[in-house]
């Protein structure tokens, strides 16, 4: 199972914050394809296409918390801890 690192949200995250609609949709779409075994992934981006399709930017808000929450927990988990990509790194 291939996980999204902390840099896939942080992108989301950035995008939200500079208002870049479109390209966050097209962004969205594309990680969710590559990155389609990833639940947690998976569900932010179902939660920005639909909050984008509405044109709802209280949820977008949300999100935006939400990434950063995300952000914090994939640093650890990918960076050295329980859900690391490679059983043995040497």
């Amino acid at each position: 199972m291939t996980t999204a690192s902390h840099y896939v949200f942080m992108d989301l995250e950035e995008m939200i914050k500079n208002g870049k609609y479109s390209k966050l949709h097209e962004i969205s779409e594309k990680y969710s394809d590559r990155y389609n075994e990833d639940n947690e992934l998976q569900t932010i981006c179902d939660k920005i296409i639909n909050s984008l399709a509405t044109e709802n930017q209280q949820e977008l808000e949300n999100i935006k918390k939400d990434l950063q929450q995300l952000i914090n927990t994939r640093k650890m988990q990918t960076g050295g801890g329980s859900r690391l990509w490679f059983e043995d790194r040497r």
